[in-house]
């Protein structure tokens, strides 16, 4: 049924995309190929998380869609985690969304903390996981009249990161908005620290890329 479906819903796009005045014509062939290719790499990108799921569970796709079924609780998780993947191509990310979610059906009583990481993994990308490996560690401590223990803060982080310091701000925000980091109060200034949950998200990253 699938591979009847998909041929038609191109087909429906296509047709839609043609009924543009003027341009439509000459967009449909490629709007076709281009919704084509946007939804395989959706396919690809949901069957390495649901890969990433199973190993996590333990059970098998079937055994995985069963046990999300028949508990209401899982199923906002599944969904985050299927939207998710139409969302980013990174792999570990991929990976680590659906090492949640098979954590969460093999544990049950673990669901409420799973979403919390699966919220806060949903929008990672390679920039947001450098800066947490980056405060992860302990900042650096320059001389500073009176002493006190320097926090992590933008310009710091972009020094360290060699990102520029608009990616910088923009990657805090996201970090912060998930609760992967907090801020902190600093002599200096806006100053933050990871979170106990951006710990759990960089180790559940961390692991998924040693294997």
């Amino acid at each position: 049924m699938a591979g009847a479906e998909d041929p038609l819903t191109d087909d429906v796009v296509a047709g839609a995309i043609e009924s543009i005045p003027a341009v439509g014509p000459i967009l449909a062939p490629f709007a076709k190929r281009g919704f084509r290719r946007m939804r395989e790499e959706w396919a690809r990108n949901t069957s390495k998380a649901l890969r990433a799921a199973e190993r996590a569970s333990g059970m098998t796709r079937e055994q995985l869609a069963d046990a999300i079924s028949e508990d209401p609780r899982l199923i906002p998780l599944a969904t985050r985690v299927l939207f998710a993947a139409g969302m980013t191509g990174q792999d570990s990310i991929l990976r680590a969304l659906g090492t949640a979610l098979g954590g969460a059906v093999r544990e049950p009583d673990k669901v409420d903390e799973a979403e919390l990481l699966l919220i806060g993994m949903t929008d990672l990308r390679r920039h947001h996981v450098a800066i947490l490996e980056i405060m992860s560690e302990d900042p650096p401590q320059p001389g500073r009249p009176g002493g006190g223990f320097v926090h992590w803060h933008a310009g710091l982080i972009t020094e360290k990161s060699g990102y520029s310091r608009d990616v910088v701000t923009i990657c805090i925000t996201g970090l912060l908005s998930s609760g992967l980091i907090r801020a902190m109060d600093d002599t200096y200034g806006a100053a933050y620290e990871i979170s106990e949950l951006g710990r759990t998200a960089l180790a559940v990253v961390d692991q998924l890329d040693e294997e």
